[in-house]
This record gives C-alpha cells, structure tokens and sequence, in this order.
C-alpha cells in the first residue's frame, strides 16, 4: 500500500512542472477590467516565481518577451476593439512557458432613447397601449438596463437585457403594455437605458405628456334640495373631453338647458346627463317646496314615533309572558 502510494505522489510530482495541476504563478492588477470605448486602459503582471522573461500577448498593446524583470505592465492609450484576450505569459526558470488571461470588457452607453406610447393623439381610459422604448448605438446587449417611469414612479424594469452573441453597439427595443386611467390624464412618461456594470448615469427618454380621454361618471344617489328663490342644480361632470349636458323633468321629459348648472324656481324631479364621445352620466335632483318639506318632516315624525311605541310594547309584552293580559 505504501508503495502504491509513493508511486502515485511521484506521478503528481512529475505533472506539476509541465502546469496541469497548478495555475500559472502570475498576479494581474487588477484582474479584470471594464472600459468605456475609446478611454485608456492599463494592468500590471507580476510574477510569483523566478522567470527567464516575461510579456504580454494581445491584439492591442502587446509586449514581446523581456528578460530580467518581474513585473510588467499592458497599456493601451485608446481601447478601439471590442473584443480581445489580452494574455500575460512567463518562461519559468525550472519549468514550460504558461500564461494567464485579463478579462477584459468594452462597453458603450447609448447613444439616444426614445420612447412612443400607441399612436400619437390622445389616449382612451381603459384601452391598452404599449410603450416602445427604443436604444440607440450600445454595447454589450447582455448588460442593458431598462426603465420605464410615470414621473418619479417607476412602473417597469428590465434587468441584464437579452442574451446576444452580437459584437460591438447594437440598437433594440423593448416594450411594456400599460392600461391608462382617468388619472393618468396629464401624467408625464419617459424610459431610460445604462449598463449594471458601469456607474454612469442612464440616458433618459424626452418626457411624453399624456392627455387620456374618459366618460363622465354616474352620479351615486340623488340630491335632494329644497325650493328657495335662488336654487341651481349642479350637474357639473368630471370627463375628457368635456362634456355636453341636457336637463329633463319627470312627466314632461321637458329639455330645460344644456349647460351644467341649471337655476330653477319650480318643485319636482330633475334628471341631468353629461356626455362625451366615451358615454354618459346621470346625476338625478328632486327639489321639494317649503311646505312639502314641513309636510314629509311631520309625516317622518310621526312614523318615527309609531315605531317607538311600537318598538316598547313588544318589549313590554315579551318581559310579562305569554299568559300575560297586556
């Protein structure tokens, strides 16, 4: 057994020179890097082990073998190609040339962004839409950020963009559905692009102002006023575009106005529509004279009373028993 185990250590042994088993002993500061198109770039290689000579080995910035230092750096003064495997290699004094590779990525903020909603004009409540965002001129694809905002609210965001084997600035666009609502009316919306592996700002969208048009609104029960020498009816209805307004009494079904709000000086019930392209709301006002009033406050009395005298003989009767004469 020992000596199956001396045979197998002396076969390590022998693998360890030739690197199969052991990383190439050189530290690149930094190890990686991540550079604006066109900005410099520079790293240091240092060697962990006595060396006959050491370069570096790239498309751009090369540096042919030199003897007798342990340190040496890759420069380049404008970075221009988008891909490239910058290489640091060493001749070991005991031991085969190995090498070892600066990662290295080149990356373009876009140039423009862009976005539309649907077709211009104006938007209908309750309809979906799509919001295109549209990226100009960037790279790499697989780091794209994108955001979509309704003011200072964030609604969407897209993370990492999309796998692509494409090299250099592409442009794509991407989209999100949004449904609008009466209050969106006026909001303001923009999109944004950057990069999760740089901290420059994002480039922004213009803003896009949004006008969404939606009916007027049923009104919830009905309004009951009392006849005075000054009283108007008040129909006025929240919708885009405005809208129009037509009156009618009951019985006559009488058009009194197309205005809002409607001065009166007679008794009975009154029914108001507001329209626009969208629909229509009714609102519904029964105006009642003084002396009615008097003549259902009296009567609401009375009914009131009824139920309490009523109300206490039940009690009365349920205390005393059924046997009871009461």
């Amino acid at each position: 057994m020992m000596t199956q185990v001396k045979l197998y250590c002396g076969f390590l042994l022998l693998l360890a020179p030739s690197g199969l088993f052991a990383a190439c002993p050189v530290e690149i500061s930094p190890p990686s890097l991540v550079v604006r198109y066109g900005d410099s770039a520079s790293a240091t290689c240092r060697t962990l082990v006595p060396v006959s000579g050491m370069g570096w080995e790239s498309t751009v910035g090369a540096v042919g073998l030199e003897e007798g230092v342990t340190e040496l750096n890759w420069t380049v003064k404008e970075l221009r190609e988008w891909t490239m495997r910058p290489q640091c290699f060493i001749n070991p004094e005991d031991g085969d040339q190995c090498q070892k590779e600066l990662a290295v990525v080149v990356y373009k903020m876009p140039d423009s962004v862009t976005l539309t909603i649907g077709d211009p004009g104006p938007k209908d409540a309750g309809t979906t839409y799509i919001l295109t965002c549209r990226i100009e001129n960037f790279a790499p694809v697989q780091n794209l950020n994108v955001r979509w905002f309704k003011g200072g609210q964030m609604l969407f965001q897209e993370v990492g963009g999309e796998e692509d084997d494409s090299i250099g600035p592409q442009n794509k666009t991407y989209e999100r559905q949004l449904i609008f609502k009466p209050s969106d009316n006026g909001a303001e919306y923009r999109c944004e692009a950057g990069l999760n592996l740089t901290s420059d700002p994002h480039i922004q969208s213009q803003p896009v102002l949004v006008t969404v048009h939606y009916p007027p609104s049923d009104s919830e029960g009905v309004s009951v006023l009392e006849l005075e020498r000054d009283t108007t009816l008040n129909c006025t209805a929240d919708a885009n575009p405005p809208p129009s307004y037509t009156w009618k009494t009951s019985g006559t079904h009488e058009k009194m106005g197309k205005t809002p709000v409607l001065p009166i000086d007679v008794a009975g019930n009154y029914t108001c529509t507001a329209s626009n392209r969208l629909g229509s709301g009714t609102k519904h006002f029964i105006v009642v004279s003084r002396s009615s009033g008097t003549f259902w406050a009296i009567i609401g009395t009375g009914i009131f009373v009824i139920f309490v005298l009523c109300g206490g003989y039940g009690i009365l009767k349920w205390r005393a028993g059924a046997n009871s004469i009461i």
